[in-house]
């Protein structure tokens, strides 16, 4: 509410930059980030019948403000995730809890989705002759630098080829004494070197080289496996 009371704007992106809606955040990608969440807390208050008729109706003007807000942020990712997502949650209330009178049909729904994206993809690529990567950055009107994103990450496979064990350390690119770093921040109107790689596989190995990688590598799916394995537990349970 905030950022649609006090629509400040900042030129963001690369090559092919512009303004985008930053609103009372300090950068477009952390209101879209904020917004997604909005979003997506949203939809699940409407598909829920836990919740009063006018907790319902505010879920309805939040859903809405956020749709406005991130299209104005122009923020990519955050559109892709809210248009995977949502249905997700809708899928989940109206298919999933219901399934679970059915012994193995929320197995069943498991695998056929993921036989459905799978074979979607291929008939998209194959039979349509979509690529994915080319027409969806043509879709935002991104160009094929990721508004500049591969530039950077050209520089960092230099660090990683130059320090591939333990990196640079932590911390130690991104500031004002690296000349490389003040570079790229200037070119992309960051002051100081301030600035990031855009992508956690660079920021890890340049910082921590591959021993952080593999750690970053373990936590993560260690993580993914334990919270999921938890949920399928208890929705199998459930049946």
């Amino acid at each position: 509410v905030g950022s649609f009371l006090n629509p400040v704007t900042m030129w963001v992106g690369g090559h092919d930059g512009g303004e985008a809606l930053v609103g009372i955040f300090p950068h477009k990608n952390v209101l879209a980030q904020r917004v997604l969440l909005l979003a997506l807390s949203s939809t699940v208050i409407l598909m829920s019948a836990h919740y009063r008729p006018i907790f319902r109706v505010c879920a309805v003007a939040a859903l809405g403000l956020a749709l406005l807000l991130v299209a104005q942020a122009k923020a990519a990712t955050a559109v892709i995730l809210l248009a995977a997502v949502t249905p997700v949650a809708v899928i989940m209330s109206l298919i999933w809890r219901p399934a679970v009178h059915i012994h193995g049909l929320r197995s069943a729904i498991v695998m056929g989705g993921l036989s459905t994206v799978v074979l979607g993809l291929l008939v998209l690529i194959n039979v349509f002759g979509i690529n994915p990567v080319a027409d969806g950055l043509a879709f935002f009107g991104k160009d094929s630098t990721l508004t500049g994103r591969t530039v950077i990450w050209q520089t960092g496979n230099k660090v990683i080829t130059d320090n591939p064990l333990l990196g640079v350390g932590a911390g130690n690119f991104w500031h004002a004494d690296n000349t490389t770093a003040v570079r790229l921040a200037d070119r992309f109107w960051h002051e100081d070197g301030r600035f990031w790689f855009h992508n956690t596989y660079y920021e890890v190995m340049v910082h921590l080289g591959a021993v952080g990688l593999i750690a970053a590598i373990y936590s993560y799916g260690r993580s993914m496996l334990l919270i999921i394995g938890s949920w399928w537990r208890d929705q199998q349970g459930a049946e």
